[in-house]
């Protein structure tokens, strides 16, 4: 089972019901396209991709750290990871990228939380549509999450629900990013078919492309796999076509399966992990399912862990038995596809494989050392798979794939740091059976057509490098071939681009309008005289001869195209030019036209009227005086309001406050203490041409304002931790002395209360000042063995306080 890596630092949407896009891709059945390995680093070590590359494996599988990759909210590093593409490609390898795991930059405790917050889902569907958009087209395979079922890597626990959730936030993010991406989950570890049902039946299977599971069990023999319901590949095709009926020979992908040396079934014996290396691939051919990866490509550390010792090479890329068996098999099938399972004891495994005219049956078995019949000679078989050619056997049906179409060149680019110029083309791939394509080029001419360039299966683009210094006027001819085996489709249509500056548009006019919501609207119209421009430039300026800037960008081949300039562009004339522009440069303008926009006359707003005085009020405890005023608002154009006041006449009236527009009421706020009078009040609506008339006048009388009555006083908080002690005064009496602690500082005093009862019957005693906390109460008559109790009251003008605590004493 995949262990969490130790870090030496700690590192760092409403669901859509969107479907799995058709154009999802996976590797064909012909060895090697589908054999895989797990890595753990980033950027393009030679010594690591070539030693991969020279094992026969077409793809590896790692994590796209999203805390690596956003290590600021909202700005995104790529630059390992587009290493890690760039140079698996030039050694035509692909990638698996996992999308995963969490960010503490989005309140993860720690980046194996699992995704739950809508922050969370939202910054994650938006690092993957990222990743969608900066990978599209490059063959990535992507992965969501790993293993959503171990605690270690969805903490705080797993859940299905909540993985069923975070699927369906990202994946539509990503099909934005991507509407081709290939995307696969959900990863789980081990062939778990309960928690596969459960977050099947939350409806993920129709959102992916594949379903990737994780067949460990290191207890087990790979062949359990195939062999062992409902732990198997039966149970999950089953599940699959239970919850996906509308696709239910989806694929599926063994993101992950490997055994350390560490396993009972292994015992440190490397050549056993190598025969186990070598048999799941081999079972997972037999069972059509396209990819399987093996964890790992490299040890982990020289330590003697479990995690130390999944790799086909050492830590110091030592070759392992499990290298060499993996190269072995890519070497001897190479080209090869599975036919059957020949038959057999349950024990002995005899796959055969073939392209029609080479026949080869890998063999082991799980017994003792046995010899079995293969091709009419007998064989010794071990549990170390070995690989017989024999004669016959079944041809698989050689069938040409279908010929790819729609080939276009998208674009013509210049390499930013080479100079090169690249011809970018596109085309739709019609054939689920070819092992790859032919780009075919041709110069000034469609009848000398020479291979430029034999790529993947299930490919539709590729930049095609022209140098540096290509010919001006020079025709480029394209076309594509796909390849199966020895047979070949017919060609592709025929596509093309010339190299050059092209030629200058001509004929510009222009047209003025107005829309009904006032915007001011320009068209463009000219004559396209080229046909390899890239697009058109739209150039405006005040000046019929200079400062033209580039306002807008068509695409090519247009001719026409509009500009808003909005409700309310500046006064004067605009002017106009238009260009065309390719990779190697951009043609002249065409002739300049030019528009007049004429200053709008925009009307000063309609007066307010019915001002009106609706109330005169009093703060309760500000002692504020506020008069609130209301009119009405006849205008639709105003930005504004004047406000204006004067003071026991009409002739002095000042502007005071600007209300904003819309509105309709506004309190003036006096003072404490405004001078008495009529007050008199009218308002104006403005804009940036002007100011309307003057409402109507409105007034109020304003007279002598009371001061609001004072706050009461607070009851005073409560005295406590009373103490009591008995002594005798210098006459011999008995003597209470009791002592309290004063908690307020707003009294007027103190109540001394006494009772014989410690419940009821309290009588005041005496009264004291305020701020004492000690007094002496004289008993000058008291019978023997009474018991007297004592509380203590604060008060002032707004009444007692609770009491104290009751103290008592006894009187002997």
């Amino acid at each position: 089972m995949r262990k969490a890596i130790a870090f030496a630092m700690a590192l760092v949407i409403g669901f859509m019901n969107v479907p799995a896009a058709n154009a999802a891709t996976f590797p064909s059945k012909t060895v090697p396209e589908g054999v895989g390995v797990n890595i753990r680093f980033t950027g393009a070590p030679s010594t690591d991709l070539d030693m991969i590359r020279d094992a026969g494996i077409k793809y590896i599988r790692r994590d796209l750290h999203w805390h690596n990759v956003e290590r600021t909210r909202g700005s995104y590093n790529w630059t390992p990871y587009d290493q890690l593409v760039d140079g698996a490609a030039a050694r035509g390898i692909k990638v698996v990228y996992i999308l995963s795991y969490n960010n503490t930059l989005y309140g993860a405790p720690d980046i194996m939380y699992g995704i739950r917050t809508q922050e969370q889902k939202t910054a994650f569907a938006n690092y993957a549509k990222a990743a969608a958009q900066r990978y599209r087209g490059k063959g990535v395979l992507f992965e969501l999450w790993n293993e959503p079922n171990s605690t270690t890597f969805w903490k705080p626990i797993q859940n299905s629900t909540e993985y069923a959730d975070f699927v369906k936030a990202v994946v539509p993010a990503i099909r934005q990013g991507d509407p081709n991406a290939s995307i696969i989950g959900p990863a789980l570890s081990w062939a778990d078919p309960n928690w596969h049902e459960s977050v099947f039946s939350k409806g993920i299977l129709p959102l992916i492309d594949a379903v990737s599971i994780h067949p460990y069990d290191k207890n087990q023999l790979p062949e359990r796999w195939l062999n062992t319901y409902p732990y198997n590949h039966t149970k999950m095709r089953e599940l699959i076509q239970k919850y996906n009926p509308n696709n239910p020979n989806m694929p599926i992908i063994a993101s992950e399966w490997g055994y350390s040396v560490t396993h009972p079934f292994v015992n440190g014996n490397q050549q056993a992990q190598a025969n186990y290396a070598a048999r799941t691939q081999l079972i997972n051919m037999s069972l059509g399912i396209p990819l399987t990866v093996w964890f790992d490509f490299k040890n982990h550390d020289t330590g003697t862990s479990e995690e130390s010792n999944y790799g086909l090479v050492t830590s110091s890329n030592v070759k392992k038995p499990s290298y060499n068996a993996m190269q072995q098999l890519t070497q001897a099938l190479n080209g090869l596809q599975f036919i059957k399972r020949q038959s057999s004891s349950s024990s002995d495994y005899l796959m055969e494989f073939s392209n029609g005219s080479k026949t080869i049956v890998a063999a082991w078995t799980t017994g003792s050392t046995h010899n079995v019949t293969i091709g009419g000679q007998s064989v010794s078989i071990s549990q170390t798979p070995r690989y017989i050619q024999v004669s016959g056997g079944t041809n698989p049906v050689a069938t040409a794939p279908n010929v790819p179409s729609a080939l276009g060149v998208t674009s013509v680019t210049k390499g930013a740091t080479t100079g090169s110029y690249y011809i970018n083309l596109a085309w739709t791939d019609n054939s689920s059976n070819e092992t790859g394509f032919l780009v075919q080029q041709s110069i000034n001419s469609t009848s000398n057509f020479q291979t430029l360039a034999s790529i993947g299966a299930n490919t539709t683009t590729y930049a095609s490098n022209i140098g540096a210094t290509p010919n001006p006027g020079d025709f480029y001819y394209y076309r594509v071939i796909a390849v199966s085996g020895t047979t070949q489709s017919q060609p592709s249509n025929v596509t093309n681009t010339q190299m050059g500056t092209p030629n200058a548009p001509s004929n510009l006019t222009i047209n003025q309008t107005k829309t009904s919501s006032g915007n001011y609207i320009v068209t463009l119209n000219w004559s396209d005289n080229s046909g390899i421009e890239t697009g058109h430039r739209i150039y405006q300026s005040n000046s019929a001869t200079t400062g033209f800037q580039e306002v807008k960008t068509v695409g090519e081949n247009q001719s026409s195209t509009t500009i808003d300039l909005g409700t309310n562009p500046a006064a004067g004339t605009y002017y106009y030019q238009v260009t065309a522009y390719a990779a190697m440069g951009e043609s002249t303008p065409t002739n300049t036209v030019n528009t007049q926009i004429s200053a709008p006359v925009v009307p000063v707003p309609t007066a307010p009227s019915n001002m009106s005085v609706d109330r005169v009020t009093v703060g309760a405890t500000s002692g504020q005086v506020y008069v609130y005023v209301s009119w009405q608002d006849n205008s639709n154009n105003e930005t504004g309001f004047e406000l204006y006041q004067s003071i026991n006449s009409t002739d002095n009236f000042q502007r005071i406050k600007t209300p904003s527009a819309n509105t309709t009421t506004y309190g003036i706020n006096l003072g404490k203490n405004p001078a008495s009078g009529t007050y008199y009040y009218k308002i104006a609506a403005v804009n940036n041409y002007g100011k309307s008339q003057d409402s109507n006048i409105a007034n109020t009388q304003i007279g002598q304002v009371s001061p609001p009555p004072p706050a009461p006083q607070p009851i005073p908080t409560a005295p406590s931790s009373l103490t009591s002690l008995v002594g005798k005064d210098i006459t011999g009496n008995n003597a209470v002395i009791l002592n309290w602690q004063d908690n307020s500082n707003d009294e007027d005093g103190f109540n001394i209360y006494v009772s014989s009862s410690a419940t009821s019957g309290f009588n005041k005693l005496a009264t004291l000042a305020a701020n004492q906390n000690i007094v002496v109460h004289i008993l000058n008559s008291l019978s023997n063995n009474t018991t007297l109790y004592y509380l203590i009251k604060a008060f002032n003008s707004s009444g007692e306080s609770g009491s104290t605590n009751t103290t008592s004493v006894n009187i002997q």
